[in-house]
């Protein structure tokens, strides 16, 4: 202690010494906690990777990518559903990736984010249980872009819910085409567009697809403002309903 308070008379006196003459102390203050002159605390050091800051984005969530076969169970829950969206590529019309859903729910709620997007995609979706899916501003709840087919079958059920301009189940707006979309067999599809989006086909300007519904499906469709519940989005066209 006595070495500290040494150590400070001398930088006062050694500061009073250089100080150019008629230059006022007046406005300068030193303040200073007296805990700070007794503490023996150690010096606090940084590492060098401590002190660099990162360029990396900050990712909110892991994006599952599929591009083969597989089955989709237990992610999520409908008071706490998953924020992990799906991007599906690969198949082709003749051997379509076959997936499973049972019991999914994912929502995602940022701008352009999908929940599950078919991306040149050709796929058989089996339902299984309750599955939802829910997407952000700009984004279908399930996205089938252009160039991409799905069909769904199965026994279980699907909620489908666009953010603003996207279909339930369809387009994500914009000015390019729809994918084909089937449903059949005993599926239950529940289809809820965005403002300016069908529940199931064009979101707002998109292009028109082929939507085919058969076998014994159960299908609720609902547009958003200014859209078909199934078919065309607003500004939209050319959609063929069988």
């Amino acid at each position: 202690m006595k070495q500290k308070m040494a150590q400070l008379v001398m930088t006062v006196f050694v500061l009073w010494a250089v100080w150019p003459s008629g230059l006022s102390w007046a406005g300068i203050s030193v303040e200073m906690d007296r805990d700070s002159l007794e503490a023996d605390s150690e010096p606090i050091s940084l590492s060098a990777e401590e002190t660099e800051l990162s360029t990396e984005p900050v990712v909110k969530s892991d994006v599952r990518v599929i591009e083969a076969d597989c089955t989709l169970q237990n992610i999520g829950h409908p008071d706490h559903p998953a924020d992990n969206p799906v991007v599906v590529r690969g198949g082709s019309l003749a051997e379509p990736i076959v997936m499973t859903l049972a019991q999914v729910y994912i929502e995602v709620n940022g701008e352009d984010q999908c929940a599950f997007a078919l991306e040149n995609a050709h796929v058989q979706l089996i339902l299984q249980g309750e599955n939802s899916l829910e997407s952000g501003f700009g984004s279908a709840g399930l996205s089938v872009s252009e160039g991409s087919s799905l069909e769904i079958i199965g026994s279980g059920s699907l909620k489908a819910t666009g953010g603003s301009n996207g279909a339930g189940i369809g387009g994500s707006g914009g000015f390019e085409r729809v994918g084909e979309i089937i449903i059949g067999e005993e599926a239950i599809v529940i289809a809820q567009g965005g403002e300016s989006a069908a529940g199931i086909g064009g979101g707002k300007s998109n292009m028109g697809n082929r939507i085919t519904i058969g076998g014994r499906a159960t299908v609720q469709a609902y547009g958003g403002k200014y859209a078909s519940g199934i078919g065309d989005g607003r500004f939209g066209g050319n959609s063929q309903i069988e």
